[in-house]
């Protein structure tokens, strides 16, 4: 029997150059995750000798739990560099970097913080496993001597996701009384109200933020936000203003799934030594293989959830044999 719990906390930054006929030219996310892993495995390993034979039976349980929680920020530079996407295909990275200006190109008072997103998500992975080999030695008529062998295998998997998204909304014209409600909780929040990006990028700035030397020293990273403020801040956004929040349609459904796998193996063979020069290895082997997988039917639409209304289940199984 064994057990192992596991919690890892990670955060990145990342800044994203986006393609050509994009609103924007740069966008960043912050991002704060949580994750809690328990792994618990049960085995069991006999093997039996009966005279000439021996007999081997392995059978295996596993349940794998990992639960997730989730921040982060999106943000976007409200301002348009037109680089030839053609030209981007063959150029190195640096050379790119400096045709858009590098670091002075990612400007803090363009930069809006879109919004504020929280997410969840709960995978468990639970699997049986069972191989059961036999092996018997024999002689024929004094001359024929061989081994019999059968064997069997057993392989289960089920996964089920289960997750949600929501997010504080900043932008846009439906935005502007989350942005009010914004700034009366928080007073210290400079910004200009009819702004459609979102809230003025400055204010969640961290300018102690040191990501260190990046790759060899050929880049630098530009700003960051300060991760601690904005995961405290949608935090109290969404204890005390949960109203407020809108469910990410297309991210939460992707998230909800369940898949299965089962897999059934047998085999019968023998080796036959006709004296000392000939030698016989007939066998048959036979495996079965089946899947089920059960997901959402999504289809995307323009409205502040992303997906239409009624959202369907779909199931898909496969079964194939194999000789």
């Amino acid at each position: 029997l064994s057990i192992k719990n596991d919690d890892v906390l990670t955060r990145t930054n990342k800044q994203i150059y986006t393609s050509q006929g994009m609103a924007a030219s740069f966008e960043r996310e912050d991002n704060q995750a949580l994750w809690e892993t328990m792994t618990l495995t049960h085995s069991l390993q006999n093997s039996f000798t009966f005279g000439a034979s021996n007999l081997r039976v392995d059978l295996s349980t596993t349940v794998a739990d990992v639960e997730m929680n989730d921040q982060f920020f999106p943000f976007v530079d409200d301002t348009r560099l037109e680089v030839d996407q053609d030209w981007l295909i063959y150029q190195d990275p640096e050379v790119v970097f400096d045709a858009v200006g590098g670091l002075d190109a990612v400007s803090i008072p363009d930069t809006y913080l879109q919004s504020y997103r929280n997410s969840n998500r709960m995978l468990s992975d639970v699997s049986y496993d069972a191989k059961v080999e036999y092996e018997l030695t024999y002689t024929l008529f004094g001359s024929v001597a061989g081994k019999l062998k059968a064997g069997y295998k057993f392989h289960e998997l089920t996964r089920t996701s289960e997750g949600i998204e929501n997010f504080y909304d900043l932008q846009w014209g439906g935005s502007v009384a989350r942005r009010q409600n914004l700034i009366d909780l928080y007073p210290w929040i400079e910004t200009t109200i009819g702004s459609q990006r979102g809230v003025s990028a400055g204010n969640f700035t961290d300018p102690s933020y040191d990501p260190g030397q990046f790759i060899d020293g050929t880049y630098s990273l530009a700003w960051a936000g300060d991760i601690d403020l904005l995961t405290s801040m949608e935090s109290e956004l969404r204890e005390g203003n949960p109203e407020m929040y809108t469910v990410a349609g297309l991210e939460d459904y992707q998230r909800d799934y369940e898949a299965s796998e089962r897999l059934h193996a047998g085999f019968i063979q023998t080796e036959l030594n006709i004296g000392s020069k000939l030698m016989l290895l007939p066998g048959i082997r036979y495996e079965a293989k089946s899947t089920e997988y059960t997901a959402y039917h999504i289809k995307t639409a323009s409205n502040i959830t992303g997906v239409e209304a009624n959202i369907k289940d779909t199931t898909t199984y496969r079964d194939n044999g194999f000789w």
